[in-house]
C-alpha cells in the first residue's frame, strides 16, 4: 500500500494525467496534513477506486481538481476533508472536479467541501452507496467559496444515502450551488440535521436551489431555511419528513404537475412559517399548480399568511393547526386545532 506522511510530517501525491485508470493500491494518511489529489486533464479522465482510499475520517484530504474520481462498488473512502476544485481556477471554461459515487461504495468524511477555494467549483453525482458526514469537522457545504466566473457547484443525489444528520446541509455559502434529491429509478435519501439554502446570509449575485424530486426522501431534524426569495426550495415530487420538532421557514415552490409530501410523525410538531408558492410567472388560470400532501400523526402548524400555491392541499391524519390561508382545493382529514 501507499502511506502518505508520517508522525513527523505530511506527504501528498497528485495525479495530473490525460488518461483514466483504476487505483489498485490501498492508500492511507499517516499525517493530518497529507493529501491525495486527482487532476485529470479533461472531464473524461477518471480515477476509479474499488478499495481503500484513506483509513479514517480523522486525517488527510482527498481533492478532485478536474476530471472525475469514481467510488465504484467496493470502494471505502475515508478522509477528514473531501474537496473539489476547477482547472484552471477563475475560468468559465474550467474543468470542474467531480466525485461519482456508485452503488456498493462507502464514503466517510468530516467536511465535504464542494467548491473549495476562490474561483473553484465542483460536482457530486451520487447514484448509490452511502456518504456519511461524521461529527468533529466543518460538515457539509456546496458552493463554499465564491466560484466567480468558474462553473458553479452541483450535488445530484439520485440514489443511495447522504447521511448528514449530525450537521447542517448548506446549499450555497459564498458560491453558486444547486442540489437535487431524487429523480432516479430508486430511492435517494438525504438525512440532515438542518437545511440552509444560501447559508452564509444572502449572496445577492448567487441564486441557490434545492429540488426534491420523485423517489427523493429528505429526513430533517432541525430548521429548513432559505436566505432570500431568490433562493429556492422546489417541490417537484418526493417526500420530506420531520424527525424532530422544527420550524420550516423556507419558501416552498410547488412545480406544476407534481405531488409532493410532507410527513410529520407522531410526537413531532412542524411549524411551517414559510410560504407555499407557485413558480414565478406561472398563470394559475392556464396551469394547474403543484399539489402537497401532509401525512403523519404529528402536529402540522401553519403560522403565516400569504400562501400563493394554487394546487391541491391535503392533510391526512394527525393535527392541522395554526392561523393561515390557503388557495386551491383544501382537504382536511385530521384534527383541526386553530389555537395550537
Amino acid at each position: 500500500g501507499i502511506t502518505l506522511g508520517d508522525a513527523t510530517g505530511a506527504g501528498s501525491i497528485r495525479y495530473n494525467l490525460d488518461t483514466s485508470f483504476t487505483l489498485a493500491t490501498p492508500v492511507t494518511f499517516a499525517n493530518s496534513g497529507s493529501g491525495f489529489i486527482w487532476q485529470g486533464k479533461d472531464a473524461d479522465d477518471v480515477l476509479t477506486v474499488t478499495g481503500a482510499l484513506g483509513s479514517a475520517a480523522t486525517t488527510g484530504t482527498i481533492r478532485v481538481n478536474s476530471g472525475s474520481l469514481t467510488a465504484a462498488s467496493g470502494a471505502n473512502i475515508k478522509a477528514l476533508n473531501l474537496q473539489t476544485g476547477s482547472t484552471p481556477t477563475a475560468n468559465a471554461a474550467g474543468v470542474v472536479g467531480t466525485f461519482n459515487i456508485l452503488p456498493g461504495s462507502s464514503v466517510t468524511t468530516r467536511f465535504f467541501d464542494i467548491g473549495q477555494g476562490a474561483g473553484n467549483g465542483g460536482r457530486v453525482d451520487q447514484s448509490g452507496g452511502l456518504v456519511t458526514i461524521e461529527v468533529g469537522g466543518t460538515g457539509f457545504r456546496i458552493g463554499h467559496w465564491d466560484n466567480g466566473v468558474s462553473p458553479g457547484n452541483v450535488y445530484n443525489l439520485s440514489g443511495g444515502t447522504l447521511d448528514a444528520s449530525v450537521t447542517a446541509v448548506n446549499v450555497g455559502w459564498d458560491g453558486q450551488a444547486d442540489m437535487t434529491v431524487g429523480g432516479g429509478t430508486g430511492t435517494a435519501t438525504l438525512k440532515a440535521g438542518s437545511i440552509a439554502v444560501d447559508a452564509n446570509g444572502n449572496t445577492t449575485t448567487k441564486n441557490d436551489t434545492l429540488t426534491l424530486s420523485p423517489n427523493g426522501v429528505i429526513e430533517v431534524s432541525g430548521a429548513v431555511a432559505t436566505a432570500s426569495a431568490e433562493d429556492k426550495f422546489f417541490l417537484n415530487g418526493g417526500l420530506m419528513r420531520a424527525t424532530a420538532n422544527s420550524t420550516w421557514s423556507a419558501g416552498f415552490t410547488l412545480n406544476p404537475g407534481t405531488t409532493s409530501t410532507f410527513d410529520v410523525p407522531a410526537g413531532v410538531t412542524t411549524n411551517l412559517s414559510g410560504l407555499l408558492l407557485n413558480p414565478a410567472g406561472m398563470d394559475p388560470e392556464q396551469v394547474a399548480g403543484g399539489n402537497l400532501n401532509v401525512t403523519g400523526d404529528g402536529i402540522f402548524l401553519m403560522s403565516t399568511l400569504g400562501h400563493t400555491a394554487t394546487g391541491n392541499f391535503t392533510r391526512t391524519g394527525g393535527t392541522f393547526a395554526g392561523n393561515s390561508t390557503l388557495s386551491g382545493t383544501v382537504t382536511l382529514n385530521s384534527t383541526i386545532s386553530p389555537e395550537e
